[in-house]
């Protein structure tokens, strides 16, 4: 009786194991089951996220190689519009020739313009530049070529404004470092390389910077300069102030930093902000009268708001057509000591 009770239970209890066994069996395969689709979503999930990772990049790198030919157009045409305004501006005051055309203005400047420049943006006459022909400071400048610049690049080293290249060398044809284009119009304004801690460059370039010269001007020092490049240095150079100095009466010199800019103390150029146009008259010899009101006191005391002045300017040219967007519009003008109107600008 007792035997078969015994494998009564012993035949409940091998039932019960092989329903587990079952179970564990159904809910191991499902959960390879389970495994394998995950997987497979798994790894669809990882090819996709790598597409999409991979085209992303590709996007990034596209939008970012657009964006750098559109940052290179915009300097390109905001240099080219700061051009077009100082282009003309520069003529006026005798420095360069506003005929020069894009291409021109892209080229490399050679040492043999920047003396050209320099005496030019010095407002040295023609009698300084033509008896400076006659200096012999270097060895390798052709007196014969009638396109050298001879009275220029003499009359610029021997002021200091340009060294040389050596061994008595002005090398004029080399093409012009951005460290020594600024060098030379920090120069221009009376900086002696003594009074400028640090080395060249850094220490000219940093000077330059302070006064505002390399404004609007991307540039590397060792880069080559352009002759656009070249121009809008200038242009911030006339802003600056000039170095004064006066002689003591134990012989020693003392500079300082003088109130007037350095068009204003080489050019004897005055410029007001809120002028306008009332009239301009010309006649048959170019000579005409410009009618200029002023819509603010002057920063120098020289006129007051209201104040209507007449202003002589020579031009070659319809007059009226030039100024017709000025009448009645505040501008900035330049107006040399004797009256003379130079230009104007929006």
């Amino acid at each position: 009786m007792q035997n078969r009770e015994e494998m009564k239970v012993m035949k409940n209890f091998l039932k019960i194991l092989l329903i587990v066994a079952c179970q564990i069996v159904l809910l191991t395969g499902m959960v390879f089951a389970d495994f394998s689709e995950n997987q497979d979503t798994y790894l669809s999930q990882r090819i996709f996220s790598s597409s999409v990772v991979d085209n992303i990049e590709k996007k990034n790198a596209n939008e970012e190689d657009n964006k750098k030919k559109i940052d290179e157009l915009y300097v390109e045409l905001a240099e080219e519009n700061i051009l077009k305004k100082i282009l003309p501006k520069l003529d006026a005051f005798g420095i360069v020739n506003a005929t020069l055309d894009k291409e021109s203005l892209k080229k490399e400047l050679t040492r043999e313009q920047l003396a050209r420049l320099v005496v030019a943006a010095l407002n040295k006459d023609a009698e300084d530049i033509k008896a400076a022909e006659n200096l012999s400071l270097y060895t390798d400048l052709d007196t014969s070529d009638e396109g050298m610049p001879v009275g220029y690049i003499n009359l610029a080293g021997s002021l200091g404004m340009i060294d040389e290249k050596g061994d008595g060398l002005f090398a004029p044809k080399d093409s012009v470092t951005y460290a020594e284009a600024i060098t030379a119009l920090v120069r221009i304004l009376g900086y002696k390389d003594e009074f400028l801690p640090g080395s060249w460059p850094g220490n000219c370039i940093a000077k330059a910077a302070e006064l505002d010269i390399t404004d609007d001007v991307d540039f590397s020092p060792s880069g080559i300069v352009d002759r656009g490049d070249i121009l809008i240095l200038i242009n911030n150079t006339l802003k600056a102030r000039r170095i004064e100095k006066t002689e003591e009466d134990d012989g020693s010199v003392k500079y300082w930093e003088g109130e007037e800019t350095f068009l204003k103390k080489t050019f004897g150029i005055d410029k007001y902000d809120g002028v306008s146009i009332s009239k301009v008259k010309g006649n048959v010899n170019n000579e005409c009268e410009i009618t200029l009101e002023f819509l603010k006191d002057t920063d120098d005391g020289k006129y007051k708001t209201g104040d209507v002045k007449i202003f002589n300017l020579f031009y070659e040219g319809d007059i009226l057509e030039v100024f017709e967007d000025f009448f009645a519009e505040e501008a900035t003008i330049y107006i040399k000591e004797n009256k003379e109107f130079i230009y104007i600008e929006e």
